[in-house]
């Protein structure tokens, strides 16, 4: 694997010291180990064709903590350290970067996009994701609905009380035992879940809705 990422890294080297590329970055924190990665990829052109590549995974624990400064930093070593581009390759070639609409990546003052423009790019043009904002739009326009709206409140109030409450959870699920059917957790909805989270996890409340009347029948 070591080798072969070796490999991966040196022929995108190559790529991107002779095109003019963008970069896209986002982070998540797995639920598993709670640690932040930072994904960040490329955007090119390859024989007329747009192409994206992964250039790495950050861990940004063994940075502090993920705020705009480190990033950046994390940003610089992966292409200055990690691909080899020159400093001046790296300056001149880099035209777009892309995020999230989060703070640390937006802020006018000190964010990430700002902090890359600054870095003798003032051409950087800086993208607010298209795809962030068309699920925001949509989240804001479906809230307007008052039917949505209740559904949502419910869901929410279904996921916490059988977060907090391991004896409903537990009746819950022994029921659906005895009636032979099967059940699915209650699925967060809320935060920053999108759009086809909140259909899924619809999805599962139809699913669970005659075992959980029966269930809360029998609590009350």
């Amino acid at each position: 694997i070591t080798e072969i990422g070796a490999t991966i890294r040196e022929k995108l080297a190559a790529k991107l010291g002779s095109c003019c590329f963008s970069i896209l970055t986002d982070g998540s924190q797995p639920r598993k180990t709670g640690q932040e990665k930072e994904m960040v990829m490329v955007r090119t052109v390859n024989d007329g064709v747009p192409v994206f590549y992964v250039v790495a995974l950050v861990d940004m624990d063994s940075y502090g903590n993920a705020n705009a400064d480190n990033l950046k930093k994390a940003i610089d070593e992966v292409f200055l350290e990690k691909l080899g581009l020159p400093q001046a390759t790296y300056e001149h070639h880099l035209i777009a970067a892309t995020s999230d609409g989060a703070s640390v990546n937006t802020g006018e003052y000190s964010g990430l996009l700002t902090q890359l423009k600054s870095s003798g790019r003032p051409w950087l043009v800086t993208i607010h994701c298209v795809s962030h904002r068309l699920e925001l739009a949509l989240k804001d326009c479906l809230m307007k609905d008052e039917r949505f709206k209740t559904a949502k409140e419910f869901m929410v109030l279904l996921f916490y009380l059988f977060k907090k409450s391991g004896k409903i959870k537990r009746q819950f699920k022994e029921l659906a035992k005895s009636l032979n059917v099967t059940v699915y957790s209650f699925a967060k909805v809320h935060g920053t879940r999108f759009i086809n989270h909140v259909r899924r996890g619809l999805q599962k409340l139809l699913n669970n809705w005659p075992v959980l009347m029966e269930c809360c029948e029998n609590a009350i």
